[in-house]
């Protein structure tokens, strides 16, 4: 039912529309079934170089909701080309935790963006 992306340490999303009148962007993300012996997924949320926030990702897909300041709405808007999202997550190692085939560092899950 979902499709979705690991993030790495920093991943980037491209904003390709957002107005001057934008006000909230919503991201959903899961840990991806994080084991308790690794640090929790936290993430912090930039848009356009500016830090929105930092959100703790639980089990399961939810929404994650920061505000957009109107000032960062406009300059955004007014920048043209498409405005960079980006996350700054803690990863972990399924082989160096579990022990398994898979070496990749893993962030969080992501499924979709929304800019309102």
């Amino acid at each position: 039912d979902r499709t979705f992306r690991w993030t790495r340490p920093t991943s980037y999303i491209s904003i390709t529309v957002i107005q001057s009148t934008s006000h909230e962007v919503t991201v959903w993300m899961s840990n991806g079934g994080r084991p308790p012996s690794v640090d929790p997924a936290d993430v912090a949320i930039y848009l356009h170089n500016q830090r929105l926030g930092t959100v703790r990702v639980g089990d399961g897909f939810a929404p994650y909701t920061l505000a957009i300041p109107p000032d960062l709405a406009a300059r955004a808007a007014a920048f043209g080309d498409p405005v960079e999202l980006k996350l700054v997550t803690s990863v972990w190692n399924p082989h160096k935790v579990l022990g398994t085939p898979d070496d990749r560092d893993l962030g969080v899950m992501v499924d979709r963006v929304t800019v309102r």
